[in-house]
């Protein structure tokens, strides 16, 4: 028998119907209560004997993570544009109901307030799953509204590959008219026709220490209960071609 426990889950995803399905019938947990709104459900409650882990994103403080710090990746990287001289600095970022945008734009909105300079946000409107659409067609609505765009910040790499084509399409050369980065970068970014500079998120050493919270976590007595843990792991800068 699995020994690691989590008492209740607080579960905040977009498509919470499936999660739901997926944590009662293939993991086994049992649903307590739940919270609709406008007749979908809004928040559920779920108990299990199995050891649960929040990678990547933290969404509930009661149940130990492994995550990375995105309000410093917002904030670090619109400071770095600003010290490269821009001044116009657009920000194409998911939808702040999901925590890693949320405080991405966070961060960004503390950098833009400290320099005293105006915000240019694209949130995005299509489905998860468009990320390249989405890049697209956010970068070429704010060159068309803010011309004088400098520089452009994205939440993911995939949002990038679609800003770089729009800023071509304009006419625009990269990093001489426009920089751009991304805020969820991979190695993959250095290969890249035009090498993209990224905050990297270092996901090999937060699968290792999230493993060892893990077995730990599964190992775990009720006697031996400890303190939840909450692990924050900073990204790095990687500057390349694109500033």
């Amino acid at each position: 028998m699995i020994k690691g426990y989590i008492e209740h889950v607080a579960i905040k995803v977009t498509d919470l119907e499936w999660f739901l399905d997926f944590f009662t019938t293939v993991l086994g947990f049992e649903e307590r209560k739940r919270e609709e709104k406008e007749g979908q459900i809004s928040q559920t409650w779920l108990s299990s004997n199995i050891a649960v882990l929040q990678a990547i994103r933290l969404q509930d403080s009661s149940i130990d993570s492994v995550v990375a710090d995105f309000f410093d990746c917002g904030y670090q990287s619109t400071k770095y544009l600003v010290k490269k001289g821009c001044k116009k600095i657009g920000f194409i970022n998911g939808s702040l109901e999901v925590m890693p945008y949320r405080d991405r734009y966070k961060g960004y909105r503390k950098a833009i307030k400290k320099y005293g300079l105006e915000e240019f946000v694209h949130e995005a409107t299509l489905p998860t799953t468009k990320y390249y659409a989405d890049g697209f067609m956010g970068t070429k609505e704010l060159l068309e509204k803010h011309p004088d765009l400098d520089s452009i910040m994205v939440a993911v790499d995939m949002q990038a590959m679609g800003a770089i084509r729009a800023i071509k399409k304009s006419g625009r050369k990269i990093p001489n008219d426009i920089r751009l980065i991304s805020l969820t970068g991979h190695s993959i970014d250095s290969i890249l026709e035009t090498a993209l500079t990224s905050m990297e998120i270092p996901a090999i050493e937060m699968g290792h220490y999230a493993t060892e919270v893990i077995i730990n976590l599964i190992e775990s007595s009720e006697e031996t209960k400890r303190r939840r843990q909450h692990i924050v792991f900073e990204s790095t800068l990687r500057e390349r071609e694109t500033t």
